[in-house]
């Protein structure tokens, strides 16, 4: 029996993977599925019904089920230099914007500031003030400014209520800059009727209004602009962390538990990762995010975003992420391999230490003021005093390699056949395939007498091929056929009998590429 051996670049698909498109008919069956599977949301199904959107392409989408890297492009090319993270990063915007937040409007500038009350206490003074911006003056935000007693100028912390925490930051030195941005007082809620033409959600809209508040605090005397933090709690603190992403005048970001949509991955997460998932989220707070998210509701690692990026954007600047140990819904593994991922950026960018992390006794609402101000002041250069992580899980593969040399391997055959034998590694194949051979493994046609020409047409045979491992005389048999429309077909004939994928490959012949073999 004559063998020759394929080259290890063979690449497995599932039959409606990468090597087309999904089908306008294909996206409409994967609607009527979620429609028909999925619990009721009648606020999403309104919108698809008036919007008429059908579920993305995900064979477009590379698969990625740990997270996208900052520093490799959607394309899978990698940022190599300043210019190509410039662009990355834009990509990563135009990602946030298209799949998860909504389009934002062209900030406008502010047209007009009322004064509604002034006030003295002991140590401060507040004053509170309604802007006015937009298409005649119809948008409207509230901001409240508690500033200590003093020259100045004081950094800032920024929140989405009006009152902040204002007696913790005059005692400790800091202007208190309140607006109405949460679910209590909404100034952000006309804005979908305002800019009818941007599709930004709500936690967006209110996120968005952060630029306004920031363009009325440069106007401010007593405010250091180059010292203005933001900090958000839970729901707010997904909104603070979109706000702080896409406005650098926000000098550092204090992230409160902001669970998935904010700094925890939702990859990394969901009702079997100890914290919310897509279908959760979007069913329960079917307004917090752009609509569309909820297409990758089990399709998460076909999303082309997730919380690390979100941290990416923020570098070099400084982020302290809080939460509680018992935290409903902030995985702290999840977090913190998102910091993981981030901080090769912070690293690149020349900030290595710029990501902190602070978790604190107690579940959902567990919060240290006190400890996010002392963080603040070490960041913002008022405390000579170092800030350590302490990692709740330490374990760091990188590491673990280095010591032992080893890889852990993703791919076919752990459940399907007992033993791994094709890997899919970063960077080797292409993103939707099984991989290639791993070590130690090669693929052999086995046939006697075969002619394959190796493109999606018509072949005159069906093949034989093996699996084959070095010192071990056990083979797996795959039968090599052709469907309907001329594309390879792979059956495993040992394990799972039956189950159909396409495949691509390339052959090696005489030590070159070849586009044809012949016996």
């Amino acid at each position: 029996m004559k063998k020759r051996i394929l080259e290890t670049v063979l690449s497995v698909v599932l039959l409606a993977g990468a090597l087309r498109a999904m089908t306008p008919d294909e996206r409409r069956d994967y609607l009527r599925w979620m429609q028909t599977t999925l619990p009721e949301t009648p606020e999403w199904n309104a919108w698809q019904s008036r919007t008429g959107e059908l579920p993305p392409d995900f064979d477009a989408l590379p698969p990625n089920h740990g997270l996208p890297d900052p520093l490799e492009f959607l394309d899978g090319r990698p940022v190599k230099t300043d210019a190509d993270w410039a662009a990355r990063r834009a990509e990563i915007r135009a990602l946030f914007e298209k799949y998860v937040l909504g389009t934002f409007p062209v900030p406008p500038k502010l047209d007009r500031v009322v004064v509604l009350d002034e006030t003295r206490g002991p140590g401060y003074r507040t004053r509170t003030v309604r802007l006015e911006f937009g298409p005649q003056d119809r948008g409207t935000v509230r901001v409240r400014l508690t500033v200590p007693d003093g020259s100045g100028p004081f950094p800032v912390l920024l929140s989405p209520n009006l009152d902040g925490w204002a007696p913790l930051l005059v005692r400790r030195g800091y202007i208190s800059a309140g607006y109405a941005g949460n679910d209590f007082m909404d100034d952000a809620e006309p804005l979908k009727d305002l800019y009818p033409d941007n599709d930004f959600a709500a936690l967006p809209r209110r996120a968005w209004l952060a630029h306004l508040v920031l363009d009325y605090l440069e106007t401010q005397p007593e405010v250091d602009m180059k010292r203005v933090a933001m900090f958000g709690y839970s729901r707010d603190g997904k909104m603070a962390t979109i706000a702080a992403a896409f406005d650098e005048r926000i000098a550092a970001l204090v992230a409160g538990s902001t669970g998935v949509g904010g700094v925890v991955p939702w990859r990394l997460s969901g009702e079997r990762g100890g914290g919310e998932s897509i279908e959760t989220t979007t069913r329960m707070f079917p307004t917090w995010l752009a609509p569309q998210v909820r297409f990758f509701s089990g399709r998460e690692d076909r999303l082309p975003v997730d919380a690390n990026l979100f941290l990416a954007l923020l570098a070099p600047r400084p982020v302290l992420i809080e939460w509680g140990l018992n935290d409903e819904v902030s995985n702290g593994w999840a977090i913190e391999q998102a910091v993981h991922s981030a901080q090769k950026v912070y690293a690149r960018l020349g900030r290595p230490d710029g990501l902190g992390l602070l978790h604190v006794p107690g579940f959902h609402g567990g919060n240290d003021p006190e400890a996010c101000i002392d963080w603040l002041d070490i960041q913002f250069g008022r405390s000579a005093r170092t800030w350590t992580n302490d990692f709740v899980f330490p374990w760091n593969f990188e590491q673990w390699r280095e010591r032992f040399g080893l890889e852990i391997v993703d791919g076919i055959g752990a459940t399907e056949m007992f033993v791994t034998f094709c890997s899919n590694r970063p960077g080797e194949v292409v993103p939707g395939t099984t991989g290639r051979p791993v070590p130690g493994y090669e693929l052999r046609l086995t046939d006697d007498d075969f002619a394959v020409e190796l493109a999606l047409h018509p072949f005159d045979v069906d093949f034989q091929v093996e699996l084959a491992h070095a010192g071990d005389d056990r083979l797996g048999g795959f039968l090599v056929a052709v469907d309907a429309e001329g594309g390879i077909l792979f059956t495993e004939l040992l394990q799972r009998f039956g189950e159909v994928v396409r495949a691509l490959f390339r052959l090696r012949r005489d030590g070159e590429r070849n586009n044809r073999i012949r016996h």
